[in-house]
């Protein structure tokens, strides 16, 4: 099996924010993570950009990634890169101002 999760991004002065869990090999994981956003696209939706993010978990940090996050065809869609690898990628929608999304392993 691989892993699947879902996620939630609050916007910050400084980037992003983030909730997470997800299911690999029937364990779960959760956690935080906090994003600094390194290009703007000047898109008139909020979380379109790229960022360099942390995640972490009860332990301390996980791993950072580049993340892309483009909007087309009404939903969101995220790349999170390491070591010039797409390693996951998902799918959101915004509501209440935070980014909703689905995501998987490659």
């Amino acid at each position: 099996m691989s892993l699947i999760g879902t996620a939630v991004y609050s916007k910050t002065s400084f980037g992003i924010e983030a909730i997470w869990c997800h299911t690999n090999d029937d364990v779960v994981t959760s956690g935080t993570g906090k994003g600094n956003k390194k290009k703007d696209f000047n898109s008139t939706k909020p979380f379109v950009g790229d960022y360099e993010i942390t995640y972490f978990d009860s332990k301390g940090p996980l791993g950072m990634y580049q993340l892309t996050i483009r909007y087309d065809k009404n939903c969101y869609h995220l790349k999170w890169i390491e070591s010039m690898k797409v390693v996951y990628f998902g799918v959101g929608v915004e509501l209440d101002n935070k980014l909703h999304f689905g995501y998987r392993d490659t």
